[in-house]
C-alpha cells in the first residue's frame, strides 16, 4: 500500500507540475525519495499509543498536518516569496491512504493578505507581524506578554481611542518610530509590556503606545478563551479599515483581524 501510494503521489505531482510535495505521514514516507520536486514534511508528531487505524483518525491527522503547512505558507508570504502552483499532499499508513491536491492560487490565506495589503503598506504589515512573532516567541524579561498592534486607518482609530498613559512615542523623529527599520524593534518590544495597544500608520510609523480602544464590542466573536484585548482588536477592525495584530499572553499565538473577524493564526514556535 505504501509503495503504491508514494508512486501515485509522485506521478500526480509530475503530471500537475507541482511546486511542492507535502508529506503528512508520521513515517515520512517521502524521506530519501529521489524526486526533483521540493518536499515539506508536516506530520503532527503523534505518539504511537495515539495511533488508531481508522479513516477518522487519518482525517484528523491530515487537518493537523495541513495546519502546520499553513504556517509554512505564512512564513513564505511574510518573507515576500512568490506563492503559486499546485501542492500534492500524501497521507496514510500500511492499511489506507489518500492523496490531496491544493491550488495555491485559490488559497484563502493569500486572498486575505491581498486584501490586507490593499489597505496598508505590505512591508509595514510584514514588519508588524514579525515583531509580534518575536514577542510571542521570546516574551520580555523571561515572561510571556500579550499586546496588540492596530495598523492603518490611523485617523479613525485615534478618534476611537484614548491614551492610558503618556504616549512614549510622541515627539520623536519619524526615523525612530519606523516599524520597517529593524533597529527600532527592540524599543517597540520594550513598550509592548504596557497596557493598551500600539497605533501604527498605514505607512509604518508608530503613532502611539499604551492606548485604550473605545469601541462597541457587542456581537464581536473571538475564539473561546481569548480576552478583552482580542475582542477590542477585532471590534476596531469592524468599525474602521484598520488591520489588528494581537499576541496572546498564554502561548504567544499571533492573530490577525480584519473587518471584525480573525483572518490568520500563527504559532511563533513554528518559525525559526
Amino acid at each position: 500500500m505504501r509503495e503504491s501510494l508514494v508512486q501515485s503521489a509522485l506521478e500526480l505531482a509530475r503530471r500537475e507540475n507541482a511546486v511542492v510535495l507535502l508529506d503528512l505521514t508520521p513515517e515520512r514516507v517521502l524521506e530519501g525519495v529521489d524526486v526533483e520536486i521540493p518536499i515539506i514534511f508536516c506530520d503532527s508528531h503523534d505518539t504511537l499509543d495515539e495511533r488508531v487505524e481508522n479513516i477518522e483518525f487519518l482525517f484528523n491527522k491530515t487537518m493537523r498536518g495541513l495546519k502546520n503547512f499553513r504556517n509554512v505558507i505564512y512564513r513564505k508570504v511574510l518573507s515576500g516569496e512568490p506563492i503559486e502552483g499546485t501542492v500534492v499532499a500524501i497521507q496514510g499508513d500500511e492499511n489506507m491512504g489518500f492523496i490531496l491536491t491544493y491550488d495555491l492560487s485559490k488559497s484563502s490565506i493569500l486572498e486575505d493578505f491581498r486584501d490586507a495589503v490593499s489597505r496598508v503598506d505590505p512591508f509595514t504589515l510584514h514588519s508588524v507581524i514579525n515583531i509580534a512573532l518575536e514577542i510571542g516567541k521570546e516574551g520580555r524579561e523571561g515572561q510571556k506578554i500579550g499586546t496588540a498592534f492596530i495598523v492603518g486607518d490611523e485617523y479613525e482609530v485615534l478618534k476611537r481611542s484614548h491614551q492610558l498613559i503618556l504616549n512614549p512615542f510622541e515627539g520623536h523623529p519619524l526615523e525612530l518610530r519606523d516599524v520597517k527599520n529593524r533597529e527600532n524593534w527592540e524599543t517597540i518590544k520594550e513598550f509592548s509590556q504596557l497596557d493598551g495597544v500600539f497605533v501604527i500608520s498605514s505607512d509604518g510609523f508608530v503613532l502611539s503606545a499604551g492606548r485604550y480602544l473605545d469601541v462597541d464590542a457587542r456581537g464581536v466573536k473571538v475564539r473561546a478563551g481569548l480576552g478583552g484585548r482580542h475582542i477590542a482588536a477585532a471590534a476596531i477592525t469592524r468599525e474602521t479599515e484598520a488591520i489588528a495584530i494581537t499576541v496572546s499572553k498564554s502561548g504567544g499565538i499571533v492573530r490577525m483581524y480584519k473587518d471584525g473577524e480573525e483572518m490568520m493564526e500563527i504559532d511563533p514556535n513554528l518559525f525559526p
